[in-house]
């Protein structure tokens, strides 16, 4: 049983025009000012926090390329140990979380109206993918968490085994100890702050496993037979 996610999908509507607003940047955190009209957009915004330098952005789980720069609701602040946002309602979104509410995806330049002239040149620097769009939250929108598996504390203290077999022969298969890791890891790339090394697994500092490399056919590896323990509260 591998540990990849489910699917959270990010979809970008038509671009359409923006309240004024005066927002601003904090760290890495673009957000929105005071709307001067009512009600909001009605797409709903989803994906994992993600940090990149100074890009703060919502990813798909389903799709680590598929990400999009956020505008926060207003209120919205950054935290920088560890790295992640205060909500306008206190709670803390780490890196990391996947993060829910409701808003629309619009171009860098409609930022300005929504945010201020920094934020919108800080999406702009930060846009990237075909579509080049932001995800921009209503200001005054409820902003709903989900933690990840090993961030749950109703799981702390469960054990599974996992079975990873990434390679299995096919073409570009790992063909070095270390290439079996970098796949194990960037195949459960949703667990943020994994570290995979000399038969230990660790996650955020946190050892909860082990694992060995073996051999498939035509000499390639892989890591199989991982023991997930999650840490004891």
């Amino acid at each position: 049983m591998g540990l990849v996610a489910g699917a959270v999908l990010l979809f970008g509507l038509g671009c359409t025009a923006l309240p004024v607003g005066s927002g601003g940047v904090d760290g890495p955190v673009i957000y929105s000012g005071e709307s001067p009209f009512g009600g909001g957009e009605d797409a709903q915004i989803s994906g994992v926090i993600t940090l990149e330098g100074e890009c703060l952005y919502l990813s798909s789980l389903d799709d680590p390329a598929l990400r999009y720069p956020v505008v926060w609701p207003r209120g919205t602040q950054w935290q920088e140990d560890p790295p992640g946002v205060v909500l306008p309602d206190g709670h803390v979104a780490v890196v990391g979380d996947v993060a829910t509410g409701s808003g629309g995806y619009h171009h860098p330049e409609d930022v300005e109206s929504r945010a201020d002239a920094d934020g919108a040149e800080l999406a702009d620097r930060c846009a990237d993918g075909p579509s080049r769009e932001v995800a921009i939250f209503n200001p005054g929108s409820d902003v709903n968490l989900e933690l990840l598996p090993f961030e749950d504390p109703r799981l702390f203290g469960l054990c599974e085994d996992m079975i990873a077999d990434f390679a299995e022969g096919e073409p570009g298969a790992s063909s070095t100890e270390e290439e079996a890791v970098a796949e194990f890891v960037d195949a459960n790339w949703v667990l943020r702050g994994l570290v995979v090394e000399d038969g230990k697994i660790y996650h955020l500092g946190e050892q909860v496993g082990t694992y060995d490399i073996i051999t498939l056919p035509e000499d390639t590896l892989a890591v199989e037979s991982a023991e997930w323990c999650y840490p004891v509260e």
